[in-house]
């Protein structure tokens, strides 16, 4: 960066304090930086949604209770190791996901990647939107599922809510940390009482769920598989957030603690699941309007939290994947991406068959590109020299691992994802990439 640039950065910085980095390609500067209080639930608010709730709720259904429970657990908490090595590779260069996915992609991969993000994270909105859409629509106004007036209303009022959660998106990273903050607290307080309640009706009590058995379900390691899949995805984007991160120990600290509590939520599903077995959608009608009403409060402050941080990363990655053609500012970027969401809320993304594909591509094309950002900054440059490269062997590890895990080729799910594009790209890079195409760029 040239003298009159950096000062011309600082300036900008200094200025955009209280906002955020509007050019995606522009560090995030020391006076930027957040203590990791102040992103926690920022970071827990990204994977605590009705996604997460509806996956638990689905291991829950499938497996026995305790064995849902620990898996529910474990798989965040194999999240949250992939998470640290991802996300101080952003904090340290102070960049998001795409910016830094040029030195392991190349130019053309990260276009590739940065335009199937744009496209995941942007129907990802739509989708929690129309899930609170559903949810109110039962829930609060009492219109059942498939009766004949269900999709007009739900899609009006998913439309609306798309449009609400687009604000805090919008407006930056201070403002998303605000609205977690606010509904967070609120979501975890009235989703255990959900659970209180559901469990208290059961003949037998707590003790009756946990000791619930499913004969022929499944057992710990693939419920921990489909735990681990549900934002191992998300993971491999951490540095979005991460790069406002001051110092390496607000990494190690924060992340681990954020995923441990961000299983609670698919903790709660799973033992919902045990207890009163209805559509996840209604499950607040089970205990009376005045509960439905603070739980629907709770789940919109849920959904808000997840899909600000959904356009937000859809907005960075489409100003990315435009550049240099269109240079996007990332407020437009945004906002471009929270209109095409509402688009799929009011078409109706939120329907469960689309939350369970979500969970599939998310675990199957974005754990190996975290793997192929492990490999390339952690081994290749040793988080010390930047190299850049001409991106032959982070598409082919990226692309290669995502087919044979797509197509069940790979065993061990997201794990095996991870370790295969880990040492693919090693494999190619050693062989190809360093004698043939690769250059230090410092």
């Amino acid at each position: 960066m040239s003298e009159a640039t950096s000062s011309s950065a600082s300036k900008s910085s200094t200025s955009a304090e209280w906002h955020d980095i509007e050019d995606v390609f522009q560090p995030v500067p020391p006076t930027m930086r957040l203590h990791w209080v102040s992103l926690f639930w920022i970071f827990v608010g990204m994977w605590t949604a009705l996604f997460s709730i509806a996956g638990g709720y689905t291991i829950g259904l499938n497996t026995a209770t305790t064995i849902a429970i620990v898996a529910c657990f474990a798989g965040y908490m194999f999240d949250s190791v992939i998470a640290i090595l991802v996300g101080e590779v952003g904090r340290r260069e102070g960049l998001a996901t795409y910016p830094l996915a040029r030195r392991p992609m190349g130019k053309v991969g990260q276009k590739m990647f940065g335009a199937l993000m744009f496209f995941l994270a942007t129907v990802s909105y739509g989708l929690q939107a129309d899930i609170v859409g559903r949810v109110i629509t039962t829930t609060l106004l009492g219109i059942p599922l498939g009766s004949p007036n269900f999709e007009i209303i739900r899609a009006i009022i998913s439309t609306i809510c798309g449009a609400v959660f687009l604000t805090s998106a919008y407006m930056g990273i201070k403002h998303i940390g605000l609205v977690s903050w606010i509904t967070m607290p609120l979501f975890f307080g009235i989703s255990v009482a959900a659970v209180w309640l559901a469990v208290s009706q059961v003949p037998g009590g707590l003790g009756a769920v946990l000791g619930r058995q499913v004969p022929g379900g499944m057992g710990f390691f693939d419920a921990m598989l489909m735990a681990a899949g549900m934002w191992a995805g998300f993971t491999a984007c951490i540095s979005d957030v991460s790069r406002f991160l001051r110092s390496k120990r607000d990494t190690v600290v924060s992340l681990p603690l954020a995923y441990f509590v961000g299983a609670i939520p698919p903790v709660m599903g799973a033992l919902l699941a045990a207890a009163i077995q209805v559509p996840y959608e209604e499950i607040f009608v089970k205990f009376g309007l005045a509960f439905a009403v603070l739980g629907v409060v709770a789940w919109v402050g849920a959904a808000w939290t997840t899909d600000d941080n959904n356009a937000y990363t859809a907005g960075l990655a489409l100003a990315t994947t435009l550049h240099p053609v269109i240079k996007l500012l990332r407020k437009k970027a945004v906002l471009i991406c929270g209109i095409i969401g509402t688009a799929f809320a009011a078409a109706g993304a939120g329907g469960i068959s689309w939350i369970l594909f979500m969970i599939n591509v998310l675990a199957h094309f974005l754990v190996p590109f975290g793997g192929v950002e492990i490999a390339h900054f952690w081994i290749v440059e040793r988080m010390k020299t930047k190299i850049e490269t001409k991106g032959i062997a982070g598409i082919i590890a990226w692309l290669v691992t995502g087919i044979l895990s797509w197509t069940g080729k790979l065993p061990y799910g997201v794990i095996g994802g991870l370790a295969v594009s880990i040492a693919l790209y090693l494999v190619l890079y050693y062989a190809i990439e360093r004698p043939l195409l690769s250059r230090s760029t410092e």
